[in-house]
Protein backbone atom coordinates (compact mmCIF):
# COMPACT_ATOMS: atom_id res chain seq x y z
CA UNK A 1 0.00 0.00 0.00
CA UNK A 2 2.96 2.35 0.48
CA UNK A 3 5.55 0.66 -1.65
CA UNK A 4 6.81 2.60 -4.18
CA UNK A 5 8.68 -0.22 -5.91
CA UNK A 6 6.16 -0.85 -8.46
CA UNK A 7 7.68 0.97 -11.38
CA UNK A 8 5.23 3.94 -12.47
CA UNK A 9 2.90 3.15 -9.26
CA UNK A 10 3.96 6.06 -7.19
CA UNK A 11 2.98 8.31 -10.00
CA UNK A 12 0.14 7.01 -10.00
CA UNK A 13 -0.67 7.44 -6.67
CA UNK A 14 0.26 10.93 -6.93
CA UNK A 15 -2.19 12.03 -9.92
CA UNK A 16 -5.22 10.80 -8.17
CA UNK A 17 -3.92 12.38 -4.51
CA UNK A 18 -3.38 15.29 -6.74
CA UNK A 19 -7.12 14.59 -8.65
CA UNK A 20 -9.36 13.81 -6.12
CA UNK A 21 -8.18 16.06 -3.33
CA UNK A 22 -8.85 18.75 3.47
CA UNK A 23 -11.79 20.28 5.05
CA UNK A 24 -9.35 22.71 6.69
CA UNK A 25 -7.09 25.15 5.41
CA UNK A 26 -4.87 25.58 8.32
CA UNK A 27 -1.17 25.77 6.91
CA UNK A 28 1.36 22.64 6.65
CA UNK A 29 3.16 21.30 9.27
CA UNK A 30 6.81 21.87 10.70
CA UNK A 31 8.78 19.11 8.40
CA UNK A 32 9.22 16.16 10.16
CA UNK A 33 12.87 15.57 12.03
CA UNK A 34 13.52 12.55 10.22
CA UNK A 35 12.46 9.98 7.25
CA UNK A 36 10.03 7.62 9.89
CA UNK A 37 8.46 10.87 10.85
CA UNK A 38 7.39 11.95 7.11
CA UNK A 39 6.05 8.74 6.74
CA UNK A 40 3.82 9.43 9.86
CA UNK A 41 2.88 12.46 9.09
CA UNK A 42 1.23 11.89 5.41
CA UNK A 43 -0.50 9.09 7.56
CA UNK A 44 -1.70 11.39 9.91
CA UNK A 45 -3.47 13.67 7.36
CA UNK A 46 -4.82 10.93 5.65
CA UNK A 47 -6.71 9.19 8.51
CA UNK A 48 -7.62 12.65 9.53
CA UNK A 49 -9.31 13.51 6.29
CA UNK A 50 -6.29 16.07 5.13
CA UNK A 51 -5.11 14.64 1.68
CA UNK A 52 -2.90 17.74 1.31
CA UNK A 53 -0.38 15.89 3.90
CA UNK A 54 0.81 13.89 0.94
CA UNK A 55 1.37 16.96 -1.30
CA UNK A 56 2.94 18.82 1.31
CA UNK A 57 4.95 16.12 1.65
CA UNK A 58 6.61 16.45 -2.10
CA UNK A 59 9.71 18.75 -2.50
CA UNK A 60 8.51 22.46 -3.99
CA UNK A 61 10.19 21.10 -7.91
CA UNK A 62 8.18 18.14 -7.68
CA UNK A 63 4.65 20.17 -6.42
CA UNK A 64 5.76 22.56 -9.74
CA UNK A 65 6.48 19.33 -12.12
CA UNK A 66 2.87 17.88 -11.18
CA UNK A 67 0.82 21.63 -11.64
CA UNK A 68 2.71 22.15 -14.86
CA UNK A 69 1.35 18.96 -15.97
CA UNK A 70 -2.08 19.61 -15.24
CA UNK A 71 -2.08 22.60 -16.61
CA UNK A 72 -0.33 21.45 -19.66
CA UNK A 73 -2.87 18.48 -19.91
CA UNK A 74 -6.26 21.57 -19.63
CA UNK A 75 -4.36 23.81 -22.77
CA UNK A 76 -4.95 20.48 -25.26
CA UNK A 77 -8.42 19.72 -24.03
CA UNK A 78 -11.33 20.65 -26.54
CA UNK A 79 -13.57 22.96 -24.07
CA UNK A 80 -16.85 22.29 -25.29
CA UNK A 81 -16.41 18.27 -25.68
CA UNK A 82 -14.48 18.01 -21.84
CA UNK A 83 -17.05 20.16 -20.43
CA UNK A 84 -20.22 18.34 -22.13
CA UNK A 85 -19.02 14.72 -20.53
CA UNK A 86 -18.71 16.13 -16.66
CA UNK A 87 -22.33 17.48 -17.73
CA UNK A 88 -23.29 14.17 -19.10
CA UNK A 89 -21.79 12.47 -16.33
CA UNK A 90 -23.91 14.89 -13.53
CA UNK A 91 -27.73 13.46 -15.29
CA UNK A 92 -25.99 10.32 -15.26
CA UNK A 93 -25.65 10.81 -11.14
CA UNK A 94 -29.27 11.64 -11.16
CA UNK A 95 -30.46 9.32 -12.66
CA UNK A 96 -28.71 6.82 -10.09
CA UNK A 97 -30.11 9.13 -7.10
CA UNK A 98 -33.48 9.21 -8.97
CA UNK A 99 -34.22 5.50 -10.09
CA UNK A 100 -32.60 3.79 -7.32
CA UNK A 101 -35.65 1.23 -6.98
CA UNK A 102 -35.68 0.55 -10.19
CA UNK A 103 -31.85 0.21 -10.94
CA UNK A 104 -31.81 -2.29 -7.94
CA UNK A 105 -34.64 -4.20 -9.33
CA UNK A 106 -33.63 -4.75 -12.84
CA UNK A 107 -33.28 -8.33 -13.11
CA UNK A 108 -29.96 -8.59 -13.90
CA UNK A 109 -28.79 -6.10 -11.03
CA UNK A 110 -31.39 -7.88 -8.85
CA UNK A 111 -29.73 -11.50 -9.19
CA UNK A 112 -26.09 -9.77 -8.91
CA UNK A 113 -26.42 -8.20 -5.48
CA UNK A 114 -28.94 -10.76 -3.98
CA UNK A 115 -26.69 -11.96 -1.23
CA UNK A 116 -25.70 -8.34 -0.60
CA UNK A 117 -28.96 -6.60 -1.55
CA UNK A 118 -29.17 -4.44 2.34
CA UNK A 119 -25.90 -3.58 1.84
CA UNK A 120 -26.09 -1.77 -1.71
CA UNK A 121 -29.15 -0.02 -0.65
CA UNK A 122 -27.87 1.39 2.62
CA UNK A 123 -24.33 2.36 0.56
CA UNK A 124 -26.07 3.74 -2.62
CA UNK A 125 -26.38 7.13 -1.47
CA UNK A 126 -22.57 7.16 -0.59
CA UNK A 127 -21.59 6.55 -3.65
CA UNK A 128 -23.98 8.47 -5.76
CA UNK A 129 -22.41 11.42 -3.17
CA UNK A 130 -18.76 10.65 -4.32
CA UNK A 131 -19.86 11.25 -7.71
CA UNK A 132 -21.39 14.09 -6.96
CA UNK A 133 -18.52 15.49 -5.43
CA UNK A 134 -16.18 15.32 -8.86
CA UNK A 135 -18.73 16.04 -11.12
CA UNK A 136 -19.51 19.70 -8.95
CA UNK A 137 -16.09 19.97 -8.41
CA UNK A 138 -13.63 21.99 -10.16
CA UNK A 139 -12.36 18.96 -12.70
CA UNK A 140 -15.71 19.50 -14.44
CA UNK A 141 -14.56 22.26 -16.02
CA UNK A 142 -11.70 23.22 -18.16
CA UNK A 143 -11.00 26.86 -17.37
CA UNK A 144 -10.68 25.48 -13.65
CA UNK A 145 -8.73 22.83 -14.18
CA UNK A 146 -5.86 25.20 -16.50
CA UNK A 147 -5.61 27.25 -13.11
CA UNK A 148 -6.08 24.48 -10.92
CA UNK A 149 -3.91 25.17 -7.67
CA UNK A 150 -3.74 21.33 -6.09
CA UNK A 151 -3.04 22.65 -2.75
CA UNK A 152 -5.71 24.32 -2.52
CA UNK A 153 -7.91 21.57 -4.16
CA UNK A 154 -6.69 18.72 -1.68
CA UNK A 155 -7.56 21.31 0.68
CA UNK A 156 -11.40 21.90 -0.15
CA UNK A 157 -12.83 18.91 -2.79
CA UNK A 158 -10.16 16.19 -1.75
CA UNK A 159 -11.50 16.73 2.23
CA UNK A 160 -14.63 15.93 1.10
CA UNK A 161 -14.11 12.87 -1.00
CA UNK A 162 -11.53 11.64 1.52
CA UNK A 163 -14.80 11.65 4.53
CA UNK A 164 -17.11 10.12 1.95
CA UNK A 165 -14.87 7.54 1.25
CA UNK A 166 -13.76 7.33 4.83
CA UNK A 167 -17.95 6.72 5.73
CA UNK A 168 -18.68 4.33 2.62
CA UNK A 169 -15.51 2.31 4.06
CA UNK A 170 -16.95 1.71 7.89
CA UNK A 171 -20.05 0.37 6.09
CA UNK A 172 -17.85 -2.39 4.39
CA UNK A 173 -16.91 -5.76 6.50
CA UNK A 174 -13.55 -4.37 6.74
CA UNK A 175 -12.46 -1.11 6.77
CA UNK A 176 -10.03 -0.45 4.76
CA UNK A 177 -9.54 2.99 5.32
CA UNK A 178 -9.32 2.39 9.18
CA UNK A 179 -6.42 0.51 8.26
CA UNK A 180 -4.14 3.15 6.80
CA UNK A 181 -3.95 4.46 10.32
CA UNK A 182 -2.73 1.11 11.49
CA UNK A 183 0.39 1.58 9.14
CA UNK A 184 3.79 2.32 11.39
CA UNK A 185 6.76 3.66 10.44
CA UNK A 186 10.32 3.19 12.16
CA UNK A 187 13.42 4.64 11.43
CA UNK A 188 15.93 2.18 11.04
CA UNK A 189 18.78 4.06 9.93
CA UNK A 190 19.97 7.45 9.03
CA UNK A 191 23.08 8.78 8.08
CA UNK A 192 23.06 12.46 6.03
CA UNK A 193 19.87 12.72 3.37
CA UNK A 194 19.78 8.91 3.34
CA UNK A 195 17.25 7.01 5.62
CA UNK A 196 15.84 3.59 5.76
CA UNK A 197 12.14 3.11 7.65
CA UNK A 198 10.62 -0.05 8.11
CA UNK A 199 7.11 0.09 7.18
CA UNK A 200 4.49 -2.34 9.30
CA UNK A 201 0.70 -2.27 7.47
CA UNK A 202 -1.87 -4.58 8.56
CA UNK A 203 -2.09 -7.86 7.23
CA UNK A 204 0.94 -7.54 5.68
CA UNK A 205 4.54 -8.16 6.15
CA UNK A 206 6.69 -5.62 7.69
CA UNK A 207 9.13 -4.03 4.41
CA UNK A 208 12.14 -1.73 4.76
CA UNK A 209 11.92 1.09 2.40
CA UNK A 210 15.41 3.47 1.45
CA UNK A 211 14.35 7.13 1.51
CA UNK A 212 16.69 10.43 0.53
CA UNK A 213 16.35 13.72 1.57
CA UNK A 214 15.26 16.30 -1.73
CA UNK A 215 15.05 20.16 -1.12
CA UNK A 216 14.47 19.28 2.77
CA UNK A 217 11.84 16.81 2.34
CA UNK A 218 11.89 12.53 2.83
CA UNK A 219 10.61 10.84 0.13
CA UNK A 220 11.05 7.33 -0.88
CA UNK A 221 14.67 6.82 -2.59
CA UNK A 222 13.00 5.14 -6.00
CA UNK A 223 10.40 7.92 -6.48
CA UNK A 224 13.43 10.38 -6.72
CA UNK A 225 15.53 8.39 -8.60
CA UNK A 226 12.80 7.89 -11.14
CA UNK A 227 11.21 11.27 -11.12
CA UNK A 228 12.89 13.63 -13.95
CA UNK A 229 12.22 10.37 -16.08
CA UNK A 230 8.65 10.03 -15.46
CA UNK A 231 7.87 13.68 -15.14
CA UNK A 232 9.89 14.24 -18.45
CA UNK A 233 8.29 11.15 -20.40
CA UNK A 234 4.51 12.48 -19.45
CA UNK A 235 5.57 16.21 -20.32
CA UNK A 236 6.38 14.31 -23.61
CA UNK A 237 3.39 12.80 -23.95
CA UNK A 238 1.45 15.85 -23.47
CA UNK A 239 3.43 18.04 -25.69
CA UNK A 240 2.82 14.97 -28.55
CA UNK A 241 -0.81 15.74 -27.75
CA UNK A 242 -2.46 18.54 -30.90
CA UNK A 243 -5.30 20.14 -30.81
CA UNK A 244 -5.74 19.18 -34.31
CA UNK A 245 -6.03 15.87 -33.32
CA UNK A 246 -8.76 16.84 -30.66
CA UNK A 247 -10.56 18.73 -33.35
CA UNK A 248 -10.23 15.44 -35.13
CA UNK A 249 -11.92 13.13 -32.34
CA UNK A 250 -14.41 15.63 -31.46
CA UNK A 251 -17.13 15.13 -34.04
CA UNK A 252 -17.43 11.30 -33.04
CA UNK A 253 -16.81 12.00 -29.14
CA UNK A 254 -20.02 14.59 -29.36
CA UNK A 255 -21.74 12.00 -31.07
CA UNK A 256 -21.16 9.69 -28.50
CA UNK A 257 -21.96 11.91 -25.73
CA UNK A 258 -25.25 12.92 -27.52
CA UNK A 259 -26.57 9.47 -27.63
CA UNK A 260 -25.33 8.61 -24.01
CA UNK A 261 -27.02 11.59 -23.27
CA UNK A 262 -30.28 10.81 -25.06
CA UNK A 263 -30.43 7.56 -23.37
CA UNK A 264 -30.06 8.69 -19.71
CA UNK A 265 -33.03 10.96 -20.72
CA UNK A 266 -34.93 8.23 -21.34
CA UNK A 267 -33.95 6.73 -18.42
CA UNK A 268 -34.93 9.73 -16.57
CA UNK A 269 -38.59 9.72 -17.92
CA UNK A 270 -39.12 6.14 -17.25
CA UNK A 271 -42.37 6.04 -15.03
CA UNK A 272 -42.19 2.18 -14.36
CA UNK A 273 -39.86 -0.55 -13.84
CA UNK A 274 -41.27 -2.21 -17.25
CA UNK A 275 -40.60 0.92 -18.80
CA UNK A 276 -36.53 1.55 -17.31
CA UNK A 277 -36.03 -2.31 -18.04
CA UNK A 278 -36.82 -1.80 -21.74
CA UNK A 279 -34.35 1.22 -22.05
CA UNK A 280 -31.65 -0.67 -19.93
CA UNK A 281 -32.20 -3.66 -22.33
CA UNK A 282 -31.50 -1.34 -25.47
CA UNK A 283 -28.42 0.05 -23.76
CA UNK A 284 -26.92 -3.80 -23.50
CA UNK A 285 -28.18 -4.51 -26.57
CA UNK A 286 -25.98 -1.10 -28.46
CA UNK A 287 -22.95 -2.69 -26.73
CA UNK A 288 -23.54 -6.13 -26.89
CA UNK A 289 -24.11 -6.93 -23.80
CA UNK A 290 -27.54 -8.99 -23.63
CA UNK A 291 -30.82 -8.98 -25.02
CA UNK A 292 -32.74 -5.78 -25.78
CA UNK A 293 -35.64 -6.81 -23.31
CA UNK A 294 -33.36 -6.19 -20.00
CA UNK A 295 -34.07 -9.65 -18.84
CA UNK A 296 -31.24 -11.52 -17.66
CA UNK A 297 -29.44 -13.96 -19.90
CA UNK A 298 -30.28 -17.60 -19.80
CA UNK A 299 -28.33 -20.77 -19.90
CA UNK A 300 -25.81 -21.66 -23.17
CA UNK A 301 -25.24 -25.16 -23.52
Amino acid sequence: MLSWRSGSGWMMALVMIAASACDSAAPPAAPPKDAAGAVQVVIKGLTSNRPRAAWDALPASYQKDVTSLVHGIAEKMDEELYNKGFAVAGKAANVLRSKKKFILNHPMVAMMIAAKRTEAETNWESVVGLLDTMIKSELSKVSSLKTLDPAKFLDGTGATLMKQLSDLSKLAPEDQMAKIGQVKAELVSSEGDSAVVKITAPDQPAQTQKFTRVEGKWIPADMAAQWSKSIGQAKANVAKMTKEDMAKAKPQGMMMLAMVESLVGQLEKAETQDAFNQVVGQIMGMMGGGPRGGAPPGPSF
